[in-house]
């Protein structure tokens, strides 16, 4: 809202719009880190300056306010020492893969359950009706599970709370959770998550006959809010922020990322981006370096340039183009002074009309030469060159060397041609080393046949 009182560009809103989201979470869970993390790995899909650097001082700034008025204790304090290393290993492997089921089990029931509401002949507008019901008899049925669920939290981290109504909180909690979303009433995911986690693990540490059912409670938390969020380094700080215990770092750890790597494979998107697939948009959640900003200029392969000096006339140019069409194939060429430097542009159609014109045949091509022109250093990136061509709407520009003498000409198809040299790098496997070596094959391109046919038809 602060945002549409000023211009801005729709990016810069959205930047605000994480800063209110971090700086609401670093308030609410004493978590500044976590809250940037989570605005990064859930909100933004990007780690850019111009994103992580107001929402850290958002966040920052909101946890300073948060410790004057309410202290700095942790909001769920927990002390409790995990046992043997091995013990605790498993209980983080068997927890991360506990915590991806439910991920899967809880994604699909929210969908599901909502489809379902689409399918009821009532008007949309009744449907958190229908929620605000199934939660109050889940409420008389255990009141425990009314309200944000921290006081639930707490017993879960410290070991405390009543086993007896354990397996029924677990499952009532879950059912009204899943109903309220699908019904399109508005409710978060922050606390349920932990409070299904807490209880699945504690159930699972009572069902072993574990020592320890405060460390499976901690662990599962974060291995369902991993699995169901897909955000292992924001689970792991958002953990050790909300207990203050370093001691369970290493399992948590651990079973976020088994929970996220099995959650990527079971699930197509998680609980987050499934909503927006299904408004038909696409949401890349993988952080990775744009291919064309690591890739300069002067890596890629180009074919001699064709040029013309500025005082040639425009009916020699036209008759070297007639002479070597196979060089001068272009739909432009650079005109350059005695130096080498680019004056302007020619476009092979102002040629073919100029050497109609008896007027304009013997004329230099300095005068016929386009100044509209776009030149970038090889130095520079190739996603450089790309948002010139998109800023100026041209298909073409000129790559020049320090000295500003041109190098080559770069064209859309220069860039696929790059792309097509990534993707390769990403996708083609290759053995270098082997204890039992055989020839060496070259790399062979997918050729694909035509029928005699069809070829005797293309030719006449």
């Amino acid at each position: 809202m602060i945002g549409q009182f000023f211009h801005l560009t729709a990016s810069e809103r959205k930047v605000l719009l994480l800063c209110g989201a971090a700086s609401g979470m670093s308030a609410t869970f004493h978590a500044p880190i976590a809250s940037i993390f989570f605005a990064v790995e859930l909100l933004a899909f990007e780690f850019r300056p111009r994103s992580v650097i107001p929402v850290a001082i958002a966040s920052v700034v909101s946890d300073f306010l948060r410790q004057y008025w309410m202290g700095d204790a942790p909001v769920f304090p927990s002390s409790v020492v995990p046992g043997r290393h091995s013990e605790v290993i498993w209980t983080a492997v068997c927890l991360g893969a506990v915590g991806a089921a439910l991920a899967y089990i809880l994604t699909k029931a929210i969908y599901g359950t909502e489809d379902l509401f689409e399918k009821i002949p009532i008007h949309w507008m009744w449907w958190p009706a229908i929620g605000g019901v199934m939660i109050g008899i889940g409420g008389i049925l255990q009141p425990e599970v009314l309200g944000v669920g921290y006081d639930s939290i707490r017993s879960l981290v410290t070991g405390q709370f009543p086993v007896q109504m354990l397996l029924s909180f677990l499952i009532i909690k879950s059912i009204i959770w899943i109903v309220a979303l699908g019904s399109g009433t508005s409710g978060g995911i922050m606390a349920p998550l932990l409070i299904i986690g807490g209880a699945s693990g504690e159930a699972l540490a009572l069902l072993f006959h574990a020592p320890d059912p405060a460390v499976w409670a901690i662990v599962g938390m974060a291995a369902v809010f991993s699995g169901v969020t897909r955000s292992p380094l924001t689970t792991s700080v958002f953990m050790l922020e909300l207990t203050h215990d370093l001691a369970v770092m290493a399992p948590v750890l651990l079973t976020c990322a088994i929970a996220t790597g099995v959650s990527v494979i079971a699930l197509p998107r998680s609980i987050l981006t499934e909503k927006l697939a299904r408004r038909g948009r696409h949401i890349a959640r993988d952080y990775a370096v744009d291919p064309m900003e690591s890739m300069k200029i002067s890596q890629l392969e180009f074919p001699s340039l064709a040029s013309f000096p500025d005082n040639q006339t425009a009916a020699e140019a036209w008759l070297k183009i007639l002479k070597e069409p196979e060089k001068y194939r272009y739909k432009a060429y650079p005109v350059l002074n005695d130096k080498g430097i680019i004056t302007g542009e020619v476009r092979f159609s102002d040629l073919q009309i100029a050497v109609t014109d008896p007027e304009q045949r013997s004329r230099p091509l300095a005068h016929l030469a386009c100044k509209d022109y776009r030149q970038i250093s090889v130095d520079q990136t190739i996603q450089s060159a790309l948002h010139v061509m998109l800023e100026s709407d041209r298909s073409r520009i000129f790559a020049v060397d320090r000295e500003g003498k041109p190098l080559a000409m770069l064209t859309r198809q220069s860039i696929v041609a790059a792309s097509r040299k990534i993707w390769e790098e990403e996708h083609c496997r290759e053995k270098y080393l082997s204890f039992f070596p055989r020839e060496k094959k070259l790399p062979r391109r997918a050729v694909h046949s035509i029928p005699e046919q069809q070829v005797d038809q293309k030719m006449s």
